[in-house]
Protein backbone atom coordinates (compact mmCIF):
# COMPACT_ATOMS: atom_id res chain seq x y z
CA UNK A 1 0.00 0.00 0.00
CA UNK A 2 3.09 2.16 0.99
CA UNK A 3 4.23 2.63 -2.69
CA UNK A 4 0.73 2.85 -4.41
CA UNK A 5 0.01 6.01 -1.53
CA UNK A 6 3.46 7.25 -2.44
CA UNK A 7 2.55 8.05 -5.95
CA UNK A 8 -0.47 10.30 -5.27
CA UNK A 9 0.70 14.10 -5.02
CA UNK A 10 -1.07 15.77 -2.39
CA UNK A 11 -1.63 18.87 -3.98
CA UNK A 12 -4.42 17.39 -5.69
CA UNK A 13 -6.44 16.48 -2.53
CA UNK A 14 -8.35 18.98 -0.89
CA UNK A 15 -7.85 20.00 2.60
CA UNK A 16 -4.66 18.09 3.33
CA UNK A 17 -2.58 20.22 6.01
CA UNK A 18 0.49 22.18 4.15
CA UNK A 19 4.28 22.07 5.63
CA UNK A 20 5.05 25.42 5.75
CA UNK A 21 3.73 26.43 2.98
CA UNK A 22 4.38 23.85 0.32
CA UNK A 23 2.70 20.26 0.32
CA UNK A 24 4.78 16.98 1.50
CA UNK A 25 5.67 14.64 -1.38
CA UNK A 26 3.39 11.78 -0.37
CA UNK A 27 0.56 10.64 1.39
CA UNK A 28 1.25 9.75 4.87
CA UNK A 29 -1.03 6.70 6.65
CA UNK A 30 -3.15 8.76 8.88
CA UNK A 31 -4.92 10.78 5.57
CA UNK A 32 -5.55 7.94 3.66
CA UNK A 33 -7.41 7.08 6.30
CA UNK A 34 -9.33 9.82 6.88
CA UNK A 35 -9.86 10.44 3.07
CA UNK A 36 -11.20 6.33 3.21
CA UNK A 37 -13.56 7.05 6.01
CA UNK A 38 -11.45 4.73 8.47
CA UNK A 39 -9.24 4.36 11.78
CA UNK A 40 -5.74 5.08 10.90
CA UNK A 41 -4.79 2.10 13.23
CA UNK A 42 -7.14 -0.33 10.93
CA UNK A 43 -5.81 1.18 7.49
CA UNK A 44 -2.20 1.09 9.18
CA UNK A 45 -2.74 -2.98 9.18
CA UNK A 46 -3.32 -3.09 5.71
CA UNK A 47 -0.51 -0.37 4.62
CA UNK A 48 2.20 -2.40 6.75
CA UNK A 49 0.91 -5.60 4.91
CA UNK A 50 -1.07 -7.55 7.96
CA UNK A 51 -3.14 -10.07 6.14
CA UNK A 52 -3.93 -11.75 9.74
CA UNK A 53 -7.15 -9.36 9.69
CA UNK A 54 -10.39 -9.79 7.75
CA UNK A 55 -10.86 -6.75 5.73
CA UNK A 56 -14.15 -6.28 3.92
CA UNK A 57 -14.83 -5.78 0.33
CA UNK A 58 -16.33 -2.14 0.92
CA UNK A 59 -13.00 -1.03 3.04
CA UNK A 60 -10.82 -2.48 -0.25
CA UNK A 61 -13.15 -0.37 -2.85
CA UNK A 62 -13.14 2.48 -0.56
CA UNK A 63 -8.83 2.21 -0.73
CA UNK A 64 -9.31 1.34 -4.35
CA UNK A 65 -10.48 4.74 -4.68
CA UNK A 66 -8.37 7.05 -2.72
CA UNK A 67 -5.19 5.26 -3.80
CA UNK A 68 -7.19 6.03 -7.71
CA UNK A 69 -6.02 2.40 -8.08
CA UNK A 70 -6.90 0.94 -11.66
CA UNK A 71 -8.56 -2.38 -12.13
CA UNK A 72 -5.39 -4.26 -12.51
CA UNK A 73 -4.18 -2.77 -9.57
CA UNK A 74 -7.61 -3.19 -7.24
CA UNK A 75 -7.56 -6.96 -8.58
CA UNK A 76 -3.79 -7.55 -6.91
CA UNK A 77 -4.94 -5.36 -3.71
CA UNK A 78 -7.86 -8.17 -3.21
CA UNK A 79 -5.36 -11.14 -4.06
CA UNK A 80 -3.01 -9.67 -1.46
CA UNK A 81 -5.58 -9.11 1.39
CA UNK A 82 -8.05 -11.47 0.52
CA UNK A 83 -6.44 -14.31 -1.22
CA UNK A 84 -9.35 -13.93 -4.42
CA UNK A 85 -9.72 -11.34 -7.09
CA UNK A 86 -12.96 -9.13 -6.62
CA UNK A 87 -16.25 -10.15 -7.54
CA UNK A 88 -17.58 -9.12 -11.18
CA UNK A 89 -19.38 -6.00 -11.22
CA UNK A 90 -23.30 -6.26 -11.62
CA UNK A 91 -24.90 -3.49 -14.16
CA UNK A 92 -26.65 -1.21 -11.54
CA UNK A 93 -29.00 0.18 -13.92
CA UNK A 94 -30.82 -0.44 -17.03
CA UNK A 95 -31.86 2.83 -18.49
CA UNK A 96 -29.40 3.46 -21.49
CA UNK A 97 -28.34 7.36 -22.13
CA UNK A 98 -28.45 8.06 -25.68
CA UNK A 99 -26.01 9.63 -28.16
CA UNK A 100 -27.81 12.87 -28.12
CA UNK A 101 -27.84 13.11 -24.52
CA UNK A 102 -24.25 12.81 -24.33
CA UNK A 103 -23.64 15.60 -26.71
CA UNK A 104 -25.48 17.51 -24.08
CA UNK A 105 -23.16 16.49 -22.10
CA UNK A 106 -19.99 17.12 -23.95
CA UNK A 107 -20.61 20.46 -25.11
CA UNK A 108 -21.74 21.99 -21.56
CA UNK A 109 -18.55 23.95 -20.42
CA UNK A 110 -19.36 23.06 -16.70
CA UNK A 111 -19.77 19.98 -14.41
CA UNK A 112 -22.78 18.30 -15.87
CA UNK A 113 -23.90 14.82 -15.71
CA UNK A 114 -27.02 11.65 -15.52
CA UNK A 115 -28.06 9.82 -12.49
CA UNK A 116 -30.41 7.08 -11.47
CA UNK A 117 -32.84 6.60 -8.68
CA UNK A 118 -30.28 5.21 -6.89
CA UNK A 119 -27.75 7.93 -7.21
CA UNK A 120 -25.72 5.83 -9.70
CA UNK A 121 -23.72 8.47 -12.49
CA UNK A 122 -24.30 6.92 -15.89
CA UNK A 123 -22.54 9.41 -18.06
CA UNK A 124 -20.79 12.85 -17.13
CA UNK A 125 -18.34 15.38 -18.85
CA UNK A 126 -15.11 16.17 -18.41
CA UNK A 127 -15.53 18.94 -16.82
CA UNK A 128 -17.25 16.91 -13.54
CA UNK A 129 -13.96 14.79 -13.99
CA UNK A 130 -11.54 18.26 -13.82
CA UNK A 131 -14.41 19.56 -10.69
CA UNK A 132 -14.40 16.37 -8.88
CA UNK A 133 -11.86 13.75 -9.77
CA UNK A 134 -13.30 11.22 -7.68
CA UNK A 135 -15.80 10.36 -10.23
CA UNK A 136 -13.38 8.61 -12.40
CA UNK A 137 -13.35 6.03 -9.87
CA UNK A 138 -17.09 6.04 -7.94
CA UNK A 139 -19.98 6.93 -9.45
CA UNK A 140 -22.31 6.87 -6.84
CA UNK A 141 -22.96 10.50 -5.52
CA UNK A 142 -24.54 9.53 -1.79
CA UNK A 143 -21.71 6.87 -1.21
CA UNK A 144 -19.34 9.34 -1.99
CA UNK A 145 -20.77 12.19 0.27
CA UNK A 146 -21.07 9.31 3.06
CA UNK A 147 -18.46 7.08 2.60
CA UNK A 148 -15.56 9.51 1.70
CA UNK A 149 -13.66 11.79 4.35
CA UNK A 150 -12.78 14.03 0.95
CA UNK A 151 -15.87 14.59 0.77
CA UNK A 152 -15.98 17.03 4.34
CA UNK A 153 -13.27 18.82 2.59
CA UNK A 154 -14.27 18.99 -1.05
CA UNK A 155 -18.35 20.29 0.01
CA UNK A 156 -17.99 23.29 1.86
CA UNK A 157 -21.02 23.92 4.50
CA UNK A 158 -21.32 20.12 4.44
CA UNK A 159 -23.25 20.04 7.82
CA UNK A 160 -25.63 23.02 7.68
CA UNK A 161 -26.16 22.41 4.00
CA UNK A 162 -25.31 19.17 2.21
CA UNK A 163 -25.70 16.97 5.21
CA UNK A 164 -29.15 17.69 5.87
CA UNK A 165 -30.52 18.30 2.39
CA UNK A 166 -28.99 14.89 0.93
CA UNK A 167 -30.38 13.01 4.14
CA UNK A 168 -33.80 14.73 3.50
CA UNK A 169 -33.46 13.56 -0.51
CA UNK A 170 -32.83 10.05 0.62
CA UNK A 171 -35.68 9.92 3.11
CA UNK A 172 -38.06 11.01 0.13
CA UNK A 173 -36.52 8.31 -2.27
CA UNK A 174 -36.30 5.67 -0.20
CA UNK A 175 -40.01 6.41 0.39
CA UNK A 176 -41.34 6.55 -2.99
CA UNK A 177 -38.93 2.96 -3.31
CA UNK A 178 -39.46 1.16 -0.35
CA UNK A 179 -38.17 -2.32 -2.33
CA UNK A 180 -35.74 -1.32 -4.21
CA UNK A 181 -33.05 -3.23 -3.47
CA UNK A 182 -29.93 -1.05 -4.75
CA UNK A 183 -31.66 1.61 -2.56
CA UNK A 184 -31.77 -0.02 0.50
CA UNK A 185 -28.36 -1.10 -0.05
CA UNK A 186 -26.99 2.48 0.07
CA UNK A 187 -29.08 3.33 2.93
CA UNK A 188 -27.64 0.74 4.94
CA UNK A 189 -24.07 1.66 3.70
CA UNK A 190 -25.19 5.57 4.52
CA UNK A 191 -26.32 4.82 7.72
CA UNK A 192 -23.35 2.20 8.74
CA UNK A 193 -20.80 4.26 7.15
CA UNK A 194 -21.60 7.94 9.65
CA UNK A 195 -23.19 7.79 12.90
CA UNK A 196 -24.20 11.66 12.58
CA UNK A 197 -26.02 10.07 8.82
CA UNK A 198 -27.63 7.18 11.45
CA UNK A 199 -29.08 9.87 14.41
CA UNK A 200 -29.88 12.57 12.08
CA UNK A 201 -31.81 10.19 8.94
CA UNK A 202 -35.27 9.42 10.90
CA UNK A 203 -35.58 13.14 11.60
CA UNK A 204 -33.95 15.19 8.77
CA UNK A 205 -36.61 17.64 6.98
CA UNK A 206 -37.84 15.95 3.37
CA UNK A 207 -35.91 17.51 0.65
CA UNK A 208 -37.15 16.29 -2.71
CA UNK A 209 -34.31 17.85 -5.31
CA UNK A 210 -31.62 20.62 -5.25
CA UNK A 211 -32.77 22.11 -8.39
CA UNK A 212 -32.29 25.54 -7.75
CA UNK A 213 -30.14 25.03 -5.25
CA UNK A 214 -26.89 27.62 -4.14
CA UNK A 215 -24.20 25.67 -3.01
CA UNK A 216 -20.07 25.90 -2.40
CA UNK A 217 -17.53 23.67 -3.00
CA UNK A 218 -13.47 23.44 -3.19
CA UNK A 219 -12.15 22.18 -6.57
CA UNK A 220 -8.67 21.06 -7.46
CA UNK A 221 -8.21 24.43 -9.55
CA UNK A 222 -9.15 27.40 -7.35
CA UNK A 223 -8.03 27.90 -3.58
CA UNK A 224 -11.49 29.26 -2.13
CA UNK A 225 -14.28 27.91 -2.52
CA UNK A 226 -16.28 28.50 -5.76
CA UNK A 227 -20.37 29.38 -5.72
CA UNK A 228 -22.87 27.21 -8.05
CA UNK A 229 -26.44 27.27 -8.87
CA UNK A 230 -27.32 23.25 -9.05
CA UNK A 231 -29.87 22.93 -11.94
CA UNK A 232 -31.50 19.64 -11.94
CA UNK A 233 -34.58 18.13 -14.54
CA UNK A 234 -35.50 15.02 -15.17
CA UNK A 235 -34.93 13.13 -18.77
CA UNK A 236 -39.05 12.29 -19.85
CA UNK A 237 -38.08 9.59 -21.89
CA UNK A 238 -36.88 7.67 -18.68
CA UNK A 239 -38.58 9.33 -16.07
CA UNK A 240 -36.02 8.22 -13.08
CA UNK A 241 -32.99 9.97 -14.90
CA UNK A 242 -31.90 13.33 -14.05
CA UNK A 243 -29.90 15.42 -15.67
CA UNK A 244 -27.50 17.52 -13.23
CA UNK A 245 -25.76 20.94 -14.09
CA UNK A 246 -23.25 22.65 -11.66
CA UNK A 247 -23.47 26.08 -13.05
CA UNK A 248 -21.43 28.64 -11.64
CA UNK A 249 -22.36 31.94 -10.28
CA UNK A 250 -18.81 33.62 -10.65
CA UNK A 251 -18.73 35.08 -14.09
CA UNK A 252 -14.88 34.83 -13.99
CA UNK A 253 -15.42 31.09 -13.24
CA UNK A 254 -18.36 30.79 -16.54
CA UNK A 255 -15.89 32.67 -18.69
CA UNK A 256 -13.03 29.76 -17.54
CA UNK A 257 -15.19 27.27 -18.08
CA UNK A 258 -15.91 28.37 -21.52
CA UNK A 259 -12.25 28.77 -22.58
CA UNK A 260 -11.60 25.45 -21.11
CA UNK A 261 -14.29 23.84 -23.48
CA UNK A 262 -13.15 25.39 -26.18
CA UNK A 263 -9.68 24.19 -26.00
CA UNK A 264 -11.20 20.71 -25.72
CA UNK A 265 -13.15 21.27 -28.83
CA UNK A 266 -9.77 22.18 -30.34
CA UNK A 267 -8.19 19.63 -29.82
CA UNK A 268 -10.72 16.58 -30.77
CA UNK A 269 -10.83 18.79 -34.10
CA UNK A 270 -6.81 18.72 -34.28
CA UNK A 271 -6.96 22.52 -34.50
Amino acid sequence: MKLWRERIDPATVIGLVRDNGDFRRRLSQEEVAQLVGSSARWYGFLDRGNLSHSYSDDFLDRVSVVLRLSPDERKMLYLLAQGREPAPAVPTSTPSVTPAVRQILDSTPWPAWVSDVAWDILALNQAALDWLPHLAYELNVMRWVWLYGEARERLTDFETVWSPRMLGQLRIQVAKLPDDPRLISLLDEVLRADATAGANYSSAELYSHPDGDLRRLRVPFRDEPVGVEVVAANLLREGDLRLVWLVPTDPQLVAYCHRELEQRLKQQRGD
